[in-house]
């Protein structure tokens, strides 16, 4: 899986995750929140891509399918509060920004411990 996924890249989308999380949280806008954003989301979509030719190629089995659902979920969550927080609205934005972070933490941390199992 790492192979294809490419394991720096779900890192990175994790750690640009993190980052905006945390600003979230902390309350505020900045002025590269919109190119952070965006530049978070799309390698998120970038990962997501890769991850649908691995499904194409190389069905999971058994639980490993509860990864491929949370980080559609996640990706859905993230576009919607994206838009939001793009449009101007920050607390729903910011709460679906929140939740699509934590289900594609939940889908990252399936994924490893699947492969370390492996």
């Amino acid at each position: 899986m790492r192979a294809v996924h490419g394991l720096a890249l779900g890192d990175l989308v994790m750690l640009l995750g993190l980052v905006r999380l945390v600003w979230l949280l902390g309350g505020g806008r900045w002025a590269g929140d919109r190119l952070l954003g965006r530049l978070f989301v799309g390698l998120a979509d970038l990962m997501a891509l890769f991850g649908l030719l691995r499904l194409l190629f190389a069905p999971p089995a058994g639980y490993a399918w509860f990864h491929p659902l949370l980080m559609v979920a996640g990706l859905g969550l993230l576009h919607a509060g994206q838009g939001r927080w793009a449009a101007g609205a920050s607390r729903p934005g910011a709460w679906l920004l929140v939740g699509g972070y934590f289900l594609l933490a939940a889908g990252y941390v399936l994924i490893l411990r699947l492969e370390g199992a492996a």
